[in-house]
């Protein structure tokens, strides 16, 4: 019973080795840069596609549950949706329950409820905060463009204070040059 897995396991590796020389044997002929270089340059602009493809994948049509809570029930709302940026036919749109008066809002996000999780990989490290995702949950478009901003606005009001103060003179310094080089810059 193992015998023909481990055969055919042979069989992958082979032809992965082999795919390996020929990409390395067409890159030696293409450029004069040894193929290990070509690989870790291409790298991170890959892996950077890659994981906002699987950002977008997630939040526009991965099915999940619409999770709205809470509902005339009690609990969260099971019916399917493509996504997590989205929600069910009946929690899509704003509107106001008869029953109890309640404001459906589906522009709630998800991650504001302290019972639910991100799922797959990213529920392990649903207590960082990074850009394309909030507590495991993939952030919409305009979350992350906010985000993005305001990164940007603290780097610049972080450079306009290095840039407004005076760096001081090592006055203190043992070597007296040190502090007339300082000041010279």
């Amino acid at each position: 019973m193992l015998t023909p897995l481990l055969d055919s396991m042979a069989d992958v590796l082979r032809l992965l080795v082999q795919a390996l020389e020929l990409f390395a044997l067409t890159v030696d002929r293409w450029t004069k840069v040894p193929w290990p270089l070509v690989v870790a340059a291409f790298f991170p602009p890959v892996m950077f596609a890659l994981s906002v493809v699987v950002w977008w994948l997630r939040g526009m049509v991965w099915p999940v549950a619409c999770e709205y809570y809470p509902t005339t029930r009690g609990g969260a709302c099971r019916n399917l949706t493509l996504g997590e940026w989205h929600r069910c036919w009946r929690h899509n749109r704003i509107w106001q329950r008869r029953t109890d008066r309640l404001f459906v809002r589906p522009d709630v996000p998800r991650w504001e409820r302290d019972d639910l999780y991100g799922r797959g990989f990213l529920r392990l490290r649903s207590n960082r905060i990074g850009l394309l995702y909030n507590q495991g949950f993939a952030r919409r478009p305009t979350e992350v463009f906010q985000v993005v901003g305001d990164h940007w606005r603290r780097l610049r009001e972080l450079a306009w204070q290095v840039r407004s103060s005076a760096w001081p003179a090592f006055s203190g310094s043992c070597d007296p040059s040190v502090g007339a080089l300082m000041a010279s810059v």
